[in-house]
């Protein structure tokens, strides 16, 4: 049995406290810019989530900020894959 159990599919969101490592297949919501090979069913999901300038093929995840105020101590991740 795994440590962590197995929550929803890639592009499921969750909150956690911000003193938890990050779990494996799963991403924080920063904003930053992913390659979808390295994520095909995260980027499948998110592909038109992209600025200007953004290599073709690459996705943005979810931006936490404009959610979540300062100094709240939980962030959000999305599961990858």
């Amino acid at each position: 049995m795994s440590e962590r159990p197995v929550v929803g599919g890639a592009g499921t969101l969750l909150a956690q406290l911000k003193s938890l490592p990050i779990p494996e297949g799963w991403l924080a919501c920063d904003g930053k810019c992913y390659d979808g090979e390295n994520f095909p069913e995260l980027w499948q999901l998110l592909r038109h989530n992209r600025l200007q300038g953004d290599p073709p093929g690459y996705f943005r995840v979810p931006d936490e900020k404009p959610f979540l105020p300062a100094g709240v101590l939980i962030q959000l991740i999305i599961r990858a894959t």
